[in-house]
């Protein structure tokens, strides 16, 4: 089954949406100062990151324009079916796009600390996206609450990267 008209712009809107996010990675992460343990410099990682994203919506992009498959069907994303759930409706992944706009201005513009804005985001994005019950609503605080503080203590102690 291929893809209709719809549904190829839309990937070419994702992936364009994508490679602007993965070069503003780019640049951001060349413009973080090197540490003083890290001969790189610090900002190698997320400048890699960004690379990756862009290489990912070009694969996106030559999804849409072209013949070219991503996994074992039409879709992206694979297997969401399986999850007993149907797969995330538009206004949930508009959302979770708006939880990454807010917490990339709370990151830049250091309006709360690293270890609280990752909290609430990690968290938010489970919520709008997985599926869930009572008892995962308990799990999504704690998951959320200690990688969020792990990823602090490891940024700040073992990488000596100072975080907004």
């Amino acid at each position: 089954m291929s893809k209709n008209l719809t549904e190829r712009r839309a990937d070419i809107v994702f992936a364009i949406v994508l490679m602007a996010l993965g070069l503003g990675a780019v640049i951001v992460g060349m413009k973080i100062p090197p540490s003083r343990f890290d001969p790189l410099g610090s900002g190698v990682v997320p400048a890699l990151m960004g690379g990756g994203l862009v290489a990912l919506a070009l694969l996106v992009l030559a999804s849409a324009l072209t013949s070219f498959k991503i996994g074992d069907g039409d879709r992206l994303f694979t297997g969401l079916d399986d999850m007993g759930e149907e797969t995330p409706s538009l206004p949930r992944a508009v959302g979770a796009f708006a939880w990454t706009l807010i917490y990339a201005v709370s990151l830049e513009f250091r309006l709360v600390p690293y270890w609280a804005s990752t909290f609430v985001y990690m968290a938010a994005l489970v919520l709008a996206l997985a599926p869930h019950s009572k008892r995962s609503y308990g799990m999504t605080v704690v998951v959320s609450g200690l990688c969020a503080v792990a990823l602090d203590l490891i940024f700040r102690n073992v990488l000596s990267i100072d975080l907004p």
